[in-house]
């Protein structure tokens, strides 16, 4: 089934789940230096590049499910799985949100962790600790993923007129 992912939903969800965070801490939080750049609308472009290279990553995770993917057109990402015939069509929504997801979530993860960088005020422990909430958000969508991915297929039962 072909998954087509729009790279604006990922950067609303980013957007969000960025503000989210900032809603709850002071003003004067460290958070702030962390997450502020990723609100800046004015200059989408490194954002955009890194939801590319996150969707990527995610693909080559579900690699043994996929069978074909396309990041050609830069605001649609398409994601070709292959879903287990038992998968409900009433949850395709819901795996494509998982998608979105760990893809956001690894795109936090990264902008956190390249503050790390030396020549940043924020404390690293700080932002170890906020990128290990975003990584297990991540991960927590891709296991969810991959064991939707893997249920296994209801059995074919012959059913004999005798």
């Amino acid at each position: 089934m072909l998954f087509a992912l729009s790279s604006d939903a990922i950067i609303d969800l980013i957007h969000a789940h960025a503000a989210l965070e900032l809603l709850s801490v002071s003003p004067d939080s460290e958070i702030r230096t962390l997450l502020t750049p990723i609100l800046d609308r004015e200059h989408p472009e490194p954002l955009e590049l890194m939801v590319k290279s996150s969707f990527a990553q995610a693909a080559l995770r579900l690699m043994p499910c996929v069978s074909d993917g396309s990041l050609s057109d830069p605001s649609m990402l398409r994601l070709d799985l292959n879903l287990p015939r038992s998968f409900p069509s009433s949850l395709v929504t819901a795996l494509r949100r998982q998608l979105e997801l760990a893809v956001a979530m690894d795109v936090l993860d990264a902008v956190v962790t390249v503050s790390l960088l030396p020549n940043l005020t924020v404390s690293a422990t700080l932002a170890v600790e906020m990128a290990g909430r975003f990584r297990e958000r991540r991960d927590e969508a891709m296991s969810s993923i991959l064991s939707s991915l893997r249920t296994p297929c209801r059995p074919f039962v012959r059913h004999r007129g005798y």
